[in-house]
């Protein structure tokens, strides 16, 4: 028979060895860890810039502004009661400029210094010598100019500029556009042309075989350019006085639909000339031209100063209707009218009716506003448009061709792609 074992009580086996006299005792506590912290950012005070100062090495502190952040040409009129206009064209500044910080701005216009450099300059909207009739009486348009601002600025009558430059109610003007602002002198002061119209004179005496001589050398001056050949028959009618009024243009000497006395002065300039000159009133400066005498009732375009490209017939604004009187201008836009075989709607404008003998306007080139320069079925020897200027369909067809636009399929705007400058001049008076 085995002995007995003793029992061993794992606890107190346990308690011996960890120090632990108690077996009942609670387990320690177990360790703690220290809370997360959360850093909180510092936010460093606002500062502000100081605002841009005026350099003191410009010449006219008082009249020169420094664009701050966030300034805009609007903002800075209304800071300064300059109209926004007046800077712009103060400061040589565009619809599409932007304004930077410290851009430095003149805001004393009209004073033909720039005052921020002290320099003199020629005022920007007054022509050279030698660029139209009389520089003292002709502004150009400059960007965001309008009639009221040229009549601030020059101290002619809002209601004498309009009337002077036949400008209509809704009339806008384009920066580049010649303005006559000395009215109520009887001339047009961008051309120099009477703003009288000259009447007729018929001379029913006149030498028979003077007046062939007269026709014959017409006919030569005016070969392939557009007129008419005349019949050579000693007798001075309509035609024969229009290509009469034509070459006064080119002469330079007073334009009339007048008969043309045999041996006069003007006569013998007639016989003299070799080949056409360029007219003295053309804005030959331009690559592309087209010179309008409404006394004549003749178009002549031409190359720069290298030639005459073309003499045709016109008709232009009947009276209440007269196509205005412009100098240099633009054309602006052009219609080929594709969709109706090249005659444009005109059911508002110049007419309440459309036919092509007197409404509908064939690719019509528009220079002034409504004004254009259009083909026509019917160009009578006297003005029956309302404002525009008509050629026949054939010679709309070649100065278009001229200028590059017979290919065109939709409508231009780009005065640079159409290329011509504009002048009209005179006035019509009736045969007596």
């Amino acid at each position: 028979m085995r002995a007995a074992v003793p029992l061993i009580v794992m606890g107190s086996v346990m308690g011996s060895f960890g120090g632990v006299s108690d077996a009942s005792a609670p387990p320690p506590d177990p360790p703690t860890s220290p809370a997360p912290t959360t850093a909180v950012p510092t936010t460093a005070a606002p500062t502000t810039a100081p605002p841009l100062t005026v350099p003191a090495t410009v010449h006219d502190a008082a009249c020169v502004v420094v664009v701050q952040s966030g300034e805009s040409i609007s903002l800075i009129s209304d800071q300064t009661g300059v109209e926004i206009g007046v800077l712009q064209r103060e400061n040589g500044i565009g619809d599409g400029h932007v304004l930077r910080p410290g851009d430095l701005l003149d805001i004393c216009a009209g004073n033909e210094i720039d005052d921020v450099t002290g320099e003199p300059r020629q005022p920007p909207d007054v022509p050279l010598d030698g660029e139209v009739h009389n520089p003292a009486c002709v502004r150009i348009v400059q960007e965001g100019d309008s009639v009221s601002l040229i009549s601030d600025r020059t101290g002619a009558g809002i209601t004498a500029l309009v009337e002077e430059n036949a400008l209509g109610d809704d009339f806008i003007l384009r920066p580049g556009e010649l303005v006559d602002v000395c009215p109520g002198n009887d001339v047009d002061d961008v051309s120099g042309a009477s703003r009288l119209r000259p009447p007729t004179t018929l001379l029913p005496d006149n030498d028979r075989d003077a007046i062939r001589v007269q026709q014959q050398k017409l006919n030569e001056l005016f070969a392939g350019l557009g007129m008419n050949p005349l019949e050579v028959d000693g007798r001075s009618g309509q035609l024969t006085r229009q290509q009469l009024c034509a070459a006064r243009a080119f002469l330079g000497v007073p334009i009339s639909r007048s008969d043309m006395a045999a041996g006069s002065e003007e006569e013998a300039k007639l016989l003299a000339l070799p080949s056409l000159p360029i007219p003295p009133v053309a804005p030959s400066d331009a690559e592309h031209w087209a010179l309008v005498d409404m006394t004549c009732q003749v178009l002549i375009a031409g190359n720069g100063t290298s030639g005459i490209q073309f003499v045709f017939p016109v008709s232009t604004g009947s009276e209440g209707f007269e196509t205005r009187s412009v100098g240099r201008v633009r054309a602006f836009r052009f219609d080929p009218a594709l969709d109706n075989g090249g005659w444009h709607d005109s059911s508002e404008f110049p007419v309440a009716y459309d036919n092509p003998l007197n409404g509908n306007m064939y690719k019509p080139l528009y220079f002034s506003n409504g004004q254009a320069i259009h083909g026509a079925n019917n160009v009578p020897l006297s003005p029956a448009s309302k404002g525009c200027v008509r050629l026949t369909v054939e010679h709309q067809d070649q100065l278009l061709a001229w200028l590059g636009l017979d290919s065109a399929t939709d409508v231009v705007w780009a005065e640079s792609t159409i290329n011509l400058r504009v002048t009209t001049q005179g006035g019509y008076m009736p045969d007596p």
